[in-house]
């Protein structure tokens, strides 16, 4: 199994979330937090394969911010758990 493969077309896609009033969005099961200056506001959300991480744009393209991508390491993909939500210890 070639968790690359899987991070390279993950890549390819974008997605558009918007925040919620205090600033967070979800995606693929996750919740991450933005900030609230940026609530209520559209992001596009683009996986880079090679930190794994979510970079996130704002609504006209400039980079905001990259987040780590929760659940998006081998064990998760190869048991297909990574839109379980992850819990607070």
């Amino acid at each position: 199994f070639d968790t690359q493969k899987v991070y390279e077309e993950l890549a390819k896609w974008q997605f558009v979330r918007q925040t919620s009033k205090i600033g967070q969005f979800s995606l693929y099961g996750q919740v991450y937090y933005v900030g609230k200056q940026f609530a209520k506001q559209y992001l596009v959300i683009k996986f880079n394969p090679n930190n794994l991480d979510w970079d996130i744009g704002d609504a006209n393209g400039a980079t905001i911010r990259s987040i780590s991508a929760k659940n998006m390491d081998a064990a998760n993909i190869q048991n297909l758990s990574i839109c379980q939500r992850t819990r607070k210890n």
